[in-house]
């Protein structure tokens, strides 16, 4: 195993899970929602500096579209596609506030 150093600061992972039973956020519009937050960071510049990634199981099922941000270790719930905005002004709000730990 080998440690490598990358440019992110700040990841955003989006349920993206599609299971044959049950609930998962996939047909939430999951896909759609990363899709649109990933297209949103490289069209202004913020990739690779803030991460769009689709991850699997995060074990909220129940609650809607389910994200993680990391560094920060916050869960979002009951994510829909009307709250693309208010995502993107949090994503470059924490993003701000990791640059001014840095200075």
């Amino acid at each position: 195993m080998k440690e490598r150093e990358h440019s992110t600061e700040l990841q955003f992972f989006i349920c993206c899970n599609d299971k044959p039973k049950g609930e998962c956020c996939s047909p939430k519009g999951a896909l759609d929602l990363r899709s649109q937050l990933k297209d949103w960071a490289k069209q202004n510049n913020l990739h690779p500096k803030i991460r769009i990634t689709a991850s699997k199981c995060l074990g909220f099922c129940s609650e809607g579209i389910a994200a993680v941000m990391h560094p920060q270790n916050k869960t979002y719930v009951n994510i829909e596609g009307k709250h693309l905005d208010e995502i993107k002004k949090l994503l470059l709000e924490e993003s701000r506030k990791l640059e001014k730990e840095d200075d």
